[in-house]
């Protein structure tokens, strides 16, 4: 039998497929997101803590592969407007290396979802030779995009980082919450990749997140009008039971990772009214 030939036309062909594909998932895996947001919030009215903390490592998780999907649709868009380089060349191209390999390590585990991810890595490892395809599903070349990996990791998401989803939806969602502070203390660093922008949204308010608090209110917790101020806010108490944290903390970095383009929606009311 004939060895299998790579076809730049089958290629292309998927990869505009599973970009579409994966935008399409994206958007539908954001829905149900936002609907799991609400009803952690609910779990959170009902004083359902303990439900709320279990189910809040899904919705971190969700964001997590948000985040993937993201990434992964990028690089499709990449690999069809380089078509002619993958073509033309016999070796992988440095400046392509990172996309193919992290679609080919990524493949078993969305292939699911998109199936012509599994596609793409049967092109390349035809175009590269199995070995590469081998070395890049293991990532023993070191190409595959670090924060992928990390997204997709099976581990459990960090109790802080947990903890800290549940402060931001309660605060999104105005629901009375006290976190449990030895969590959100117990501020350990991950690799999340290039630190992000800010989002437009606010990500937790400034009396958690450090010391910008003393620039605005005078000196931290001094002044009586600042940061627990208006007692008609359901959301004093919260604001009360989060001391500042130091600028370094890692609990910041968690949260504006992992919560990168994450829109909170507003307020129940709010929602039911856009609805």
């Amino acid at each position: 039998m004939f060895a299998p030939k790579f076809d730049p036309n089958k290629l292309k062909t998927n990869l505009r497929i599973c970009s579409v594909r994966l935008k399409n998932l994206y958007q539908k895996k954001n829905e149900l997101n936002v609907r799991a947001r609400r009803e952690l919030a609910e779990y959170l009215k009902a004083k359902k803590v303990d439900r709320a903390r279990i189910r809040v490592e899904q919705i971190v998780r969700e964001d997590y592969l948000l985040e993937v999907l993201e990434i992964i649709e990028l690089y499709c868009e990449l690999l069809v407007t380089r078509l002619g380089l993958i073509t033309s060349t016999v070796e992988c191209d440095p400046g392509l290396k990172e996309a193919i390999a992290t679609i080919i390590w990524v493949a078993p585990r969305l292939s699911y979802d998109c199936q012509e991810l599994e596609v793409l890595k049967t092109q390349f490892a035809i175009k590269y030779g199995r070995e590469f395809a081998q070395v890049c599903s293991t990532n023993a070349n070191h190409s595959v995009n670090a924060k992928v990996m990390h997204k997709l990791n099976v581990k459990a998401p960090p109790a802080n980082l947990c903890e800290a989803y549940l402060v931001e939806i309660a605060r999104s969602y105005e629901v009375e919450f006290t976190p449990d502070m030895n969590l959100l203390n117990n501020a350990q660093l991950i690799d999340l990749g290039d630190a992000p922008e800010l989002p437009s949204y606010q990500l937790m308010s400034q009396d958690i997140l450090g010391p910008s608090n003393i620039a605005a209110g005078g000196g931290g917790g001094g002044g009586g009008g600042g940061g627990g101020g208006g007692g008609d806010d359901p959301k004093s108490n919260l604001n009360a039971a989060l001391p500042s944290l130091p600028p370094d903390s890692g609990l910041k970095l968690l949260v504006q990772g992992a919560l990168k383009s994450r829109k909170f929606e507003a307020p129940l009311e709010g929602l039911r009214n856009a609805e």
